[in-house]
């Protein structure tokens, strides 16, 4: 009895109040410190104030101030504000721990001239679903048991990962990669391949029209981006380098055999580097081809660069006729924290475009959403061949095209065609017959 009697007077003292005060204010500095460190009161709440611990600390109050006042017992007239205090003090516990134990705390929304009986709950889950014909917005929320059941929707959980953070995703997807209109096709590793084996293609397709070029596509991860872009690009490339002086085939063969070997030939030394910068959009900046011919003797070596985009990809020089030609590769290429889009047209040309997951460039939606959404990228290459034989027919027959139209006035002329005119008619006039 007499060690009740004790437990009663220490669970009603000052001191128990202390301890009671100490423990609580060291929760409180820590949860402080947890929430600082992971930005994340949920996270500080759950090992703190919403830890079962904390409850038996207000319950540890509640006992403490109840058996402190029961102490006074019997009560006179100068225990009445000594009482009311600690009454008011009980009655704040209580409604703390009913709320607990039975209440309901959650958030709603409601927006002014409108109404709304939706409670969104915490460390509870609602499905928010849109009608495509309707502004009516319904929400169901998910009981802990499972999913709630509803005459017009049925969900069936597969998966659930409560701290997953959301990315959006574009052409790799796990372990394969997709792209609309085409079947799925396997992503590589290509960290483990060996040095000087061939860059494995996932899959085959036309990405014009029926009649255009097969593309070759690769997809794949790796931690060396520029050399698995280089090694993709030099795949199967071939090289034609003729004198247009002398018509004589100066090199013929896969450009990488000439980046590796200089082509010894009656001139001189023949030797090829190749630029490909990615600048940080993931774009290629001045991608180039330069050839240098070291000559025999004291004349100055001569310098060809070939740009390998834009306008003037791949055309001729004064001197040489430059041709590449290879199998057309699409390459998707994922590396750390980007994906990386690369073409490679049957011509040498390059184009390179990077997709980060936290802000696409473009997002497409197809029926307003209801049907989707999908990342695009343009090929600047054209579906018809566009190599430089193709665009010096092109130059000349838009030139005769020209000259036809003004020889009646050579007004309508620019001055280089002008000139050419004013010569063809010098020349014509010198003999019988119709001009040329």
């Amino acid at each position: 009895m007499n060690v009740l009697c004790r437990l009663y007077h220490f669970l009603g003292s000052v001191y128990f109040a202390i301890v009671l005060i100490s423990t609580v204010a060291s929760i409180v500095i820590a949860g402080t410190f947890i929430e600082s460190r992971t930005d994340s009161h949920r996270y500080a709440a759950m090992l703190t104030y919403g830890h079962p611990f904390f409850a038996l600390l207000l319950w540890g109050f509640f006992v403490n101030i109840l058996f402190s006042a029961t102490r006074r017992w019997p009560f006179e007239i100068k225990h009445i504000p000594f009482l009311i205090t600690h009454i008011g003090l009980l009655m704040i516990l209580a409604g703390t721990l009913i709320k607990n134990y039975a209440g309901v705390q959650g958030t709603m929304s409601i927006l002014e001239g409108s109404y709304s009986h939706t409670l969104l709950l915490p460390d509870s889950y609602t499905l928010r679903v849109e009608k495509r014909d309707s502004a009516q917005v319904d929400y169901h929320p998910i009981q802990n048991s499972g999913w709630k059941k509803d005459s017009r929707l049925q969900v069936e959980l597969i998966a659930y990962q409560p701290h997953a953070q959301e990315k959006l995703e574009s052409w790799i997807k796990g372990d394969h990669a997709s792209i609309r209109g085409l079947p799925s096709f396997p992503v590589q590793d290509w960290n483990t391949l060996p040095p000087n084996s061939p860059l494995p293609i996932s899959g085959r397709a036309r990405l014009h029209h029926p009649e255009a070029p097969i593309w070759e596509i690769a997809a794949g991860r790796t931690s060396d981006i520029d050399g698995v872009i280089e090694k993709s690009y030099l795949q199967g490339l071939e090289i034609t380098i003729r004198d247009t002086s002398t018509d004589r085939m100066l090199f013929q063969g896969a450009l990488q055999s000439l980046l590796n070997h200089p082509q010894e030939i009656p001139e001189g030394t023949l030797y090829a580097t190749l630029e490909l910068p990615l600048n940080p959009q993931g774009s290629f900046e001045n991608a180039s081809l330069a050839l240098v011919l070291e000559r025999q003797g004291t004349a100055p070596a001569l310098h060809f660069d070939i740009p390998l985009q834009g306008q003037h990809c791949c055309g001729g020089l004064l001197r040489w006729e430059v041709d590449l030609k290879r199998t057309p590769l699409l390459l998707l290429l994922e590396g750390s924290d980007t994906l990386l889009v690369c073409g490679f047209d049957a011509h040498g040309q390059v184009f390179g475009e990077s997709f980060h997951g936290d802000s696409p460039r473009s997002l497409i939606a197809y029926d307003q959403g209801y049907g989707g959404y999908a990342v695009q990228t343009i090929l600047p290459f054209p579906a018809y061949p566009s190599g430089r034989v193709e665009r010096e027919a092109a130059q000349l027959h838009a030139l005769g095209q020209e000259l036809r139209k003004g020889l009646a006035d050579d007004s309508a002329l620019a001055p280089p065609t002008r000139l050419i005119s004013q010569r063809k008619r010098r020349c014509a006039s010198g003999f019988r017959g119709s001009p040329l």
